[in-house]
C-alpha cells in the first residue's frame, strides 16, 4: 500500500470522527460516502475527475494547503537556497493531487469491500 492510500485511509473517520477499526471498514465506508455524496457526477465527468474534484472539495482530513501538499510529495518548502523554482512548488502541489487522486481511485474500485 502506498502513502497515499495510507493517508487516504487514515483520513475516514464515521460520522463522530472516531477512526474505523479496520482498513476494510474504512475503505466500505469511503466507497459508500463518495457514491452517496457525488457518483451521480460520475457519468457526466468520469470517475477521475469525480474523485478529484470531491478530494479538493476537502471530503476527506488530508493535507491541503499548498506547503502541506509540496512536503508530503517530498518538495523541501523551506529551501532558502534557491533551488526549488516556483514551477517546481507547484509541480509537486499538483502531483500530491494527482496521485491522491489515483488513490482514492483505486479504492473506489477496488473489489476488497463492496459499496
Amino acid at each position: 500500500m502506498d502513502n497515499y492510500t495510507r493517508l487516504l485511509i487514515d483520513s475516514i473517520t464515521d460520522e463522530n470522527e472516531n477512526p474505523f477499526n479496520s482498513d476494510t471498514d474504512a475503505i466500505a465506508h469511503i466507497k459508500h460516502r463518495f457514491w452517496n455524496e457525488y457518483g451521480f457526477e460520475v457519468k457526466r465527468s468520469g470517475l477521475r475527475m469525480t474523485c478529484e474534484d470531491w478530494l479538493r472539495g476537502l471530503a476527506l482530513d488530508v493535507p491541503f494547503y499548498n506547503e502541506d501538499c509540496a512536503r508530503f510529495e517530498g518538495a523541501d518548502v523551506c529551501d532558502n537556497d534557491g533551488t526549488l523554482t516556483e514551477d517546481d512548488f507547484y509541480d509537486a502541489v499538483s502531483r500530491y493531487w494527482s496521485k491522491l487522486t489515483q488513490a482514492l481511485v483505486g479504492l473506489i474500485e477496488s473489489e476488497e469491500v463492496a459499496a
